[in-house]
């Protein structure tokens, strides 16, 4: 047969940044977190009635922005480096910057879950700070399901693809990601199912950044 040169078009897309966060940036906040749980959640500021997340202790995080914005501007950069995601927004984008304007942190109990939604903004993320199990005795609760394996206890991004299927991608989230981040589009639909075998909290800290008038 006469050899045919075939070429493959794929449409632009975006994608998931993770990377682990420096120990100058895990260590303030979880002396924050520390200090929320030593003051027995008294003295911070709920942020429930904001999140749709099924979850008894949400809590704002609004000073600690400061503190972490630089990094979270950063790793915008290196986001917009690698999906050139920013022009999505138009020509006028030139005219913003981009400002963490929203830092919560999580605390998950056993059965607690965030069902299927989206943030508002430009970017978000999430920084796991404590995960109290492992995959393996989580996957264990229900051995028998069907394609796609176990989802107890993990993070989900929901999506559709170039032929309108819903698609799913799980990030294997448990003890080994403490101190892990993802950032993602605020649009990209997420989920958090619940875990089952541990009694401690899930602690997370998520946050959104936004275009504001430079």
């Amino acid at each position: 047969m006469e050899e045919t040169i075939v070429d493959f078009t794929n449409p632009p897309n975006f994608g998931v940044l993770t990377c682990n966060i420096p120990q100058s940036i895990f260590t303030p906040l979880q002396e924050y977190i520390d200090k929320i749980q030593y003051e027995n959640f008294t003295k911070s500021i709920p942020n429930n009635k904001n999140l749709l997340g099924h979850m008894e202790k949400e809590y704002k995080m609004d000073d600690m922005i400061d503190f972490l914005e630089p990094f979270m501007l950063h790793m915008g950069e290196i986001y917009e480096e690698r999906y050139q995601y920013y022009q999505t927004f138009g020509s006028h984008v030139g005219k913003y910057k981009l400002k963490l304007t929203e830092l919560w942190v999580n605390f998950q109990k056993k059965y607690e879950f965030n069902p299927p939604h989206l943030h508002t903004g430009v970017l978000s993320f999430v920084i796991w700070m404590k995960i109290p199990y492992n995959l393996a005795d989580e996957d264990a609760i229900f051995p028998t399901v069907n394609s796609g394996g176990p989802r107890t206890s993990k993070f989900t991004f929901h999506y559709v693809n170039i032929l309108g299927q819903y698609c799913s991608q799980v990030l294997p989230v448990d003890s080994s990601w403490e101190g892990r981040l993802a950032m993602f589009p605020s649009t990209l639909a997420h989920s958090v199912n619940p875990f089952y075998t541990s009694d401690e909290y899930r602690i997370s800290i998520s946050g959104n950044l936004r275009f504001i008038i430079d």
